[in-house]
């Protein structure tokens, strides 16, 4: 089932009153802007983020919008994709939606190796999600 058809509104990235707030409007914005990167956006020869990717990048921002939850930061990746980090001192949670359609979260605190999921992109694999890196940032 499509992340739209389970979190209704989805396409909408507005309030009650219609309106964005600009903390969020900031975060949606700069996700639109990296449709505008082309190949090799990075000055080497780093792939542009798909639509598709760019897309299902958005579920994740509108997920985390109605829980209230920014990202730390959201980055193109230089692998051809989307990124996200949530970072609190040493523990940090890098997502990445890349453009072969796959979407994995690594969990790093700086001491250890880094753990890596799968991340399953729809609402609760974003709830699942959000809880881990919670848990881990604490």
């Amino acid at each position: 089932m499509p992340l739209a058809d389970e979190l209704p509104g989805l396409a909408k990235i507005s309030d009650s009153t219609g309106l964005v707030s600009p903390e969020w409007s900031k975060w949606f914005e700069k996700l639109a802007g990296f449709s505008e990167l082309e190949q090799g956006w990075d000055s080497y020869d780093a792939p542009s983020p798909s639509g598709a990717v760019i897309a299902a990048a958005k579920g994740l921002l509108e997920f985390l919008r109605k829980a209230g939850r920014p990202p730390t930061r959201l980055t193109p990746s230089v692998v051809g994709g989307v990124a996200f980090a949530f970072q609190n001192g040493q523990r940090a949670v890098f997502v990445e939606f890349r453009n072969t359609g796959n979407a994995h979260a690594a969990f790093t605190d700086n001491a250890s190796e880094p753990e890596v999921v799968k991340v399953r992109q729809d609402a609760a694999g974003y709830t699942e999600l959000m809880a881990r890196v919670a848990s881990h940032l604490q």
